[in-house]
């Protein structure tokens, strides 16, 4: 997320969910990730949440 510069199509909003979605799932299937992993994931989660929540687009429900 080094360039937040996008363009927040529909479509693109539907790939950050996905990789929201993706991440959350990887987290809840491997309980015992090493801690710098589960940390990075976490991070990395949270700075997609917040960067679309942030321009008014809930990382937490699928674009209609």
């Amino acid at each position: 997320m080094s360039c937040r510069n996008v363009a927040l199509t529909p479509e693109n909003i539907a790939a950050w969910q996905r990789e929201i979605d993706r991440i959350d799932r990887r987290l809840r299937a491997r309980r015992t990730l090493p801690p710098l992993r589960r940390h990075r994931l976490i991070a990395r989660r949270d700075e997609i949440a917040e960067f679309l929540i942030t321009r008014n687009t809930s990382p937490l429900e699928s674009p209609a």
